[in-house]
């Protein structure tokens, strides 16, 4: 399986507001969905709800319509996802697909790295102020 952290890193954008942000085109592609983000609807409608659900995280900020006229008529071409966008639709996708399978357990595998590396944090934590001790995470305590 190719290195999904790497391409998914390189698919993302700086928007002229320094935010950066996914094309959902170019991550349905990623993933291997042939329609492109049209395909990736029903993960990124989960992803929305799962916002919705989320107080004080303003859906408008982390899926952003790209819009452009035609005949008189506004189309969404594209949506520009902020990161926790992006993984949340990828947790919401088609797990039948070899990609978005791997890509769900990187996201699996990082999210329980960070909460053991957060869990470790805490303890150290803990006994610099149980102790008064230094620790080269948080410095003098107490």
């Amino acid at each position: 399986m190719p290195d999904f952290a790497r391409a998914f890193e390189e698919i993302h954008r700086i928007d002229e507001f320094s935010n950066e942000y996914w094309s959902a085109k170019e991550l349905a592609t990623l993933l291997g969905y042939k329609t492109g983000f049209k395909g990736l609807n029903t993960a990124i409608r989960k992803a929305k709800l799962v916002f919705n659900s989320l107080k004080g995280v303003p859906l408008k900020n982390h899926f952003i319509s790209v819009e452009k006229e035609r005949k008189g008529k506004i189309i969404v071409t594209d949506l520009r996802l902020s990161r926790l966008a992006s993984m949340l639709v990828i947790m919401n996708g088609d797990s039948h697909k070899p990609m978005v399978a791997f890509a769900k357990s990187y996201f699996a595998k990082a999210a329980i790295e960070s909460e053991q590396a957060r869990k470790v944090s805490y303890k150290e934590l803990n006994i610099s102020q149980e102790y008064g001790i230094y620790s080269p995470n948080w410095g003098r305590i107490n």
